[in-house]
């Protein structure tokens, strides 16, 4: 009974108490627009699948029906390779700038795994801090997780391990 009533108050701190994972309005789900290319979803759907085996359950999909589209077009921002906007919870990515300064396929998982975190409502870890929620990681990549990127998962994302129940 302890263990039920522990692990109910650490998800209703980190993610409400329910079964279900909240995420930021796409509830995890997402569909490729028409324009994203080939080697863009292949980096996306490893992404996915990182986020999943690192939390330990399914809460990034990508499918057919899903609720936020992941797109091409032309970031206006000078720096920026992608964007998850806020309101829609839609994934902007600009395929030139990918092409130029994020060409191999980690560094566009990391991208891709980095927009995910934003949807499930995390911001980005302190400066200096290495990891996927790193403002400033592109092009020097860490695919990994990192312990920074726990805690930031831990207070706003959909992290409770399975480890701690």
């Amino acid at each position: 009974m302890g263990v039920l009533i522990r692990l109910c108050l650490t998800a209703l701190l980190v993610v409400g108490c329910s079964t279900s994972v909240e995420m930021t309005n796409c509830e995890g789900s997402f569909y490729f627009d028409s324009n994203v290319t080939f080697d863009e979803e292949k980096s996306a759907y490893e992404a996915a699948r990182r986020w999943n085996e690192w939390v330990g359950r399914p809460v990034v999909r990508i499918e057919s029906s899903g609720r936020c589209r992941i797109f091409e077009d032309p970031i206006k921002d000078a720096t920026a390779i992608a964007y998850r906007w806020p309101d829609t919870g839609e994934i902007q990515i600009d395929q030139k700038k990918i092409v130029l300064r994020c060409p191999d396929e980690s560094c566009r998982e990391a991208l891709f795994m980095h927009e995910f975190g934003h949807s499930f409502g995390m911001g980005h870890i302190p400066d200096g801090e290495r990891g996927i929620m790193s403002a400033h990681r592109i092009p020097d990549v860490d695919v990994d997780f990192t312990p920074a990127d726990r805690l930031e998962c831990e207070r706003h994302g959909p992290c409770v391990y399975a480890d701690e129940l």
